[in-house]
């Protein structure tokens, strides 16, 4: 996830092009919003290095959880 406060437009493209980002947000943020791209970010991470999920139900989030599961089947 990228949140940029001040970076340059070439510092964005460089973060984008060799870090992976999935998520880029700009100023202005809103805290919920970033609470629910970490829960998408997170939740999708734990299923790709296959941890258990299991005991972090409550806080994954359920469209990212349902999507996984529903892959398995």
């Amino acid at each position: 996830m990228l949140l940029t406060g001040q970076a340059t437009h070439q510092d964005t493209i460089a973060a984008i092009n060799y870090a992976h980002i999935e998520k880029y947000l700009e100023k202005p943020w809103k805290a919920e919003q970033i609470v629910e791209d970490v829960k998408e970010l997170l939740t999708q991470y734990i299923f790709d290095i296959g941890q258990d999920y299991t005991p972090l139900m409550p806080i994954l989030h359920q469209a990212t959880l349902l999507k996984n599961l529903q892959s398995k089947v």
